[in-house]
């Protein structure tokens, strides 16, 4: 499924908050992989599927790629935080410069599980776009 050869996400420097650059062969990649960064910083690693995972459908809209970008992962962490659980695995079934569909199929999450607080996903240097023959995102975390 994922390119070993090429790294789904780095840290980039920044002051106060946590920034990465993001990576995907298509868009898709690059939201699926944008979430999974997101819950490892959290989490420490993806959540592993046990027992009976729920399955959730989720529509998110946007502006355009980067406020989708951060709508997006704005949705998964309200689902991590407010609702105590998350994706173990996630499949984008569609996505376009201003809407993303995606299937999740999520688990419980114990609140002292989170090694890391992500407080907000910011507007701060967002930047989603195609480079070559992938896609990049820059995404700065409030943590």
């Amino acid at each position: 499924m994922k390119d070993t050869a090429t790294p789904r996400f780095r840290f980039i420097d920044h002051t106060s908050d946590l920034g990465v650059v993001l990576y995907g062969k298509n868009l898709e990649e690059l939201f699926q992989n944008a979430a999974l960064t997101m819950l490892t910083i959290m989490l420490g690693d993806i959540p592993e599927l046990t027992g009976e995972p729920a399955t959730i459908n989720i529509s998110v809209s946007g502006t355009d790629l980067s406020d989708l970008m951060v709508c997006w992962l704005g949705e998964i962490l309200f689902l991590s935080e407010a609702e105590g659980i998350a994706p173990c695995t996630i499949e984008i079934k569609s996505v376009s410069p201003t809407l993303l569909e995606a299937e999740l199929r999520t688990v419980s999450v114990d609140p002292s599980s989170i090694i890391r607080e992500i407080k907000a996903v910011t507007y701060h240097e967002i930047k989603v776009e195609k480079r070559d023959d992938h896609w990049e995102a820059k995404v700065v975390f409030d943590v």
